[in-house]
């Protein structure tokens, strides 16, 4: 997905798109000579790859974000636990999972109550 960011330029975006497809060239040469056109590109744009690609939303980040809507309800370390895990750039450990998982069910269940 391109990033909002890299949208202000339709030329460019396109231009990205179309070198990315040439990345599953059966041919070496081409695949690398695509990839480092694409990066002179972006960078020549004071842009990263990371400000155009952008990793959809897992269900645990929708989960936090959901808990920290109700932060008023949270105790101090779910809070710290939530502000942290909301800065994961990977997936959180099964452990926790299993945390975030049992705050989001409280506060479902309390939300119920109301």
């Amino acid at each position: 997905m391109i990033a909002t960011k890299a949208l202000v330029n339709p030329k460019l975006a396109a231009r990205i798109v179309q070198l990315c497809g040439m990345f599953s060239s059966d041919h070496a040469g081409e695949r690398a000579n695509a990839a480092a056109i694409a990066d002179r590109l972006l960078r020549d744009c004071g842009l990263r790859w990371s400000d155009v690609i952008v990793q959809p939303v897992g269900e645990w980040q929708a989960m936090a974000r959901a808990c920290e809507r109700r932060w008023e309800y949270l105790t101090e370390r779910e809070r710290d636990f939530l502000s942290n895990i909301a800065r994961l750039r990977r997936q959180p450990s099964d452990r926790q999972l299993e945390w975030l998982e049992s705050i989001h069910q409280r506060l479902t269940a309390a939300e119920d109550a109301w």
